[in-house]
């Protein structure tokens, strides 16, 4: 029996110490959050069995029971108060949050604003609000459909900043469905990328739609890092597509590449020009690219 306790002690001190171990990287306080409240719990329990086991006639009575009268106290003259304040700031959270989105905040910006308030990591929070508006959960219930799709982009495994022109990107599915974004020229597509992923991939293109009609002599998709804030700017992709004279150009293109850890502000920008530079005040020509499966990863 001492040995089993001893065993339960040593696995209950492990695993706070890889609790520690594991969280450390997210902050001083990550390995102290309330979810974790319960898990050192054992160690109370093995005292008390400890206590019962080789105490004397009084002291395997009196100190279990001073431990359960201390967590009786615990829970609620702490306890109870903490979590009723805890509702109350998540409701307020949750009421914010609802707020943001029916005010028509892009997801791009709405993920940025909130990623420390309710979940450090911006994929993921992307994710659940996605899903949230694929299943028409609230907030997105009672929003316009228009609005609502924006959070339903399946292409990117990150928000978009920012879209620049706001009109110049378009949800599409080509190939039997496969959803992509098609991205007009002169637009340029901004990411702000976490300190945690350094990996970059992604297929483009020219639309087959589009291969039918285009008249041009190609268009170019460039894929720009821009490092820091006064921006170092490192191309990584630098592709001209002409689908009417080049066969090779008329199939889906991969990219794939490291995103280097050189500074706290990291943006990845995907931009679609005309293959040759158009002088100032003519027409440019239009043409289009499609963006889809671009994933950002460790």
């Amino acid at each position: 029996m001492a040995a089993a306790l001893i065993l339960c002690l040593g696995a209950t001190v492990a695993l706070v110490l890889s609790i520690g171990y594991g969280r450390s990287a997210a902050g001083t306080g990550a390995g102290f959050a309330v979810r974790y409240i319960t898990l050192p719990a054992p160690l109370l329990s093995a005292a008390a069995f400890a206590w019962i086991l080789c105490g004397d006639r009084i002291s395997r009575v009196a100190v279990p029971a001073a431990i359960a009268l201390v967590l009786a106290w615990a829970n609620y003259d702490v306890n109870t108060p903490a979590g009723a304040e805890f509702a109350v700031a998540r409701k307020q959270l949750g009421d914010d949050l609802m707020a943001e989105v029916r005010a028509g905040t892009p997801p791009g910006q709405l993920v940025e604003r909130w990623n420390d308030r309710i979940y450090p990591d911006r994929g993921r929070l992307y994710y659940a609000l996605r899903l949230m508006a694929l299943m028409n959960l609230k907030p997105f219930d009672d929003m316009p459909s228009e609005a609502r799709d924006l959070y339903t982009w399946w292409m990117f495994n990150l928000p978009p900043l920012s879209i620049e022109p706001p009109d110049g990107a378009q949800r599409r599915f080509i190939n039997g469905g496969w959803e992509v974004l098609a991205v007009r020229t002169g637009t340029q597509i901004t990411f702000e990328v976490p300190q945690s992923l350094f990996h970059l991939e992604g297929k483009y293109g020219v639309p087959p739609s589009w291969q039918k009609v285009m008249t041009s002599d190609g268009v170019r998709g460039e894929v720009l890092a821009h490092y820091g804030l006064e921006p170092e700017t490192e191309t990584i992709v630098d592709r001209v597509l002409d689908p009417l004279h080049v066969p090779e150009d008329r199939a889906i293109q991969y990219f794939t590449c490291e995103v280097k850890p050189l500074a706290r502000k990291r943006e990845i920008v995907l931009r679609v020009s005309p293959r040759t530079p158009v002088a100032d005040g003519e027409p440019a020509p239009v043409d289009w690219v499609f963006f889809g499966d671009t994933n950002f990863s460790p």
